[in-house]
C-alpha cells in the first residue's frame, strides 16, 4: 500500500516532468505562433503585389513584380511546409503536457484524499 509518505515524491517527480513537457509544448506553440504570424505577412505581402501589377506600367516593372510576388508565393509554401512539419510533435508535445500534467494532478488528488481519511480516523478515534 502505497503511503502519503510516498505519494511525495512521486509528486514532485510528475511536477518536474509536467513542467518540462509543458516547456516543451510551450516553445512549439511559440514556433507554431511565429509561423502563423509570418504566413499572415506574407499573405498581406501578395495582397499588396497585387496593386502592384496594375500600376506597373513597362516590362521592366512587370517582371519586377513577377518577381517579388513568385518570391513571396515560394517563401509561403517553405513556410507551410515547415509548419506542416512540426504539426506533428506539437500534438504529440500538447498530448504529453496533459499526460504529465493529469498524472501530478491524480497523485495530489489522492494525497489529498489519503489526509482526509486519515483525518477521519484521527477524528472517530478521539470521538471514542
Amino acid at each position: 500500500m502505497v503511503t502519503r509518505a510516498g505519494l511525495k515524491p512521486l509528486e514532485a517527480v510528475a511536477r518536474l516532468k509536467a513542467e518540462a513537457e509543458l516547456r516543451r509544448f510551450a516553445a512549439l506553440r511559440r514556433q507554431m505562433a511565429g509561423m502563423d504570424a509570418r504566413l499572415d505577412a506574407i499573405e498581406a505581402e501578395l495582397a499588396g503585389t497585387a496593386s502592384g501589377w496594375q500600376a506597373a506600367t513597362t516590362p521592366a516593372d512587370l517582371r519586377l513584380v513577377n518577381a517579388l510576388t513568385r518570391a513571396a508565393v515560394l517563401d509561403r509554401e517553405e513556410t507551410a511546409a515547415a509548419r506542416a512539419a512540426i504539426l506533428p510533435a506539437h500534438e504529440a508535445a500538447r498530448q504529453a503536457a496533459a499526460r504529465a500534467f493529469g498524472r501530478a494532478e491524480v497523485l495530489a488528488m489522492l494525497d489529498r484524499r489519503m489526509e482526509a481519511e486519515a483525518r477521519r480516523a484521527r477524528e472517530a478515534r478521539a470521538s471514542r
